[in-house]
């Protein structure tokens, strides 16, 4: 699935970094940057130009994805004309969800799964919102499933637990699991931002007590998380396609450690 870039522009021309500091003066090529943007708000309406202008400056790339959107395009990023396998589906708002996406790599069959949230129950109003499948819902599937294969689960996880008086946290992470004959042999969050708002969130320490709970680990297993800082702290739209992005780097390359801000910018363009 592709979003729509603003008007008037690409949507790659729209991701661009810029220096944070408040104190670092802006250089000549900052201005030649920006000058086709702020000499223009009259010809893209100056509502438009100013949310675009905005957008460029805190390194935005677009539109926060729901979790029925963001399914719906890693149907198009890990499709069958590229070898992806679909499994499963479930209905959400009227429309129909993949659960899985399957492709065997080096003798390990990667799991691309439907977005899941965080949240201890999953019948409430704000489960649906959230999208409709619990972390227990997940790896009772993928039990029943693969129950003797070797696999890697790549799950985008919706934060959706509330952040104090902010209510839910509406932040998109990716678990990576690694199973073995059903057993979860580890664990790993990427969370693309940095550690300051997980700190008070804990969001691996809240995947742990939900699969401890469910008795699908042992008391001395615990989720590990990775805060990758790709996503600027301002940025609070394009963790859904980190998560993708993260994706995709896993089953391409084996881990993350190519993964950066450039490359998720090219990948965001292709693919949103």
């Amino acid at each position: 699935m592709l979003i729509p870039p603003t008007a008037g522009m690409s949507a790659f021309d729209s991701f661009t970094e810029v220096c944070s500091s408040e104190t670092a003066p802006l250089l000549q090529h900052d201005h030649e940057r920006f000058a086709n943007v702020v000499n223009a708000p009259d010809s893209v309406g100056f509502c438009s130009w100013l949310h675009s202008f905005i957008n460029r400056l805190l390194g935005i790339f677009g539109e926060k994805l729901s979790p029925g959107q963001l399914n719906q395009c890693l149907d198009s990023i890990f499709s069958e004309d590229k070898g992806w396998r679909k499994n499963g589906s479930f209905n959400l708002g009227g429309v129909d969800q993949t659960i899985f996406r399957v492709k065997e790599l080096a003798g390990i069959n990667y799991i691309i799964c439907a977005t899941t949230h965080d949240l201890p129950e999953s019948d409430s109003i704000a489960a649906h919102m959230a999208g409709g499948r619990s972390l227990l819902q997940t790896f009772t599937a993928l039990a029943e499933e693969y129950p003797q294969d070797t696999t890697k689960a790549l799950i985008p996880v919706a934060q959706s637990n509330a952040y104090g008086p902010f209510g839910p946290r509406g932040h998109f992470t990716l678990l990576e699991v690694d199973v073995d004959n059903g057993i979860i042999k580890n664990a790993v969050l990427h969370d693309s931002k940095g550690g300051l708002v997980d700190l008070f969130y804990e969001g691996a320490g809240r995947l742990t007590e939900l699969l401890r709970k469910a008795s699908l680990v042992g008391d001395d297993f615990s989720v590990t998380v990775e805060h990758r800082g790709e996503q600027s702290l301002l940025n609070g739209n394009d963790c859904g396609r980190f998560a993708a992005y993260y994706a995709a780097q896993i089953t391409a390359e084996g881990d993350l450690d190519c993964a950066n801000k450039k490359g998720a910018a090219a990948f965001f363009a292709q693919h949103f």
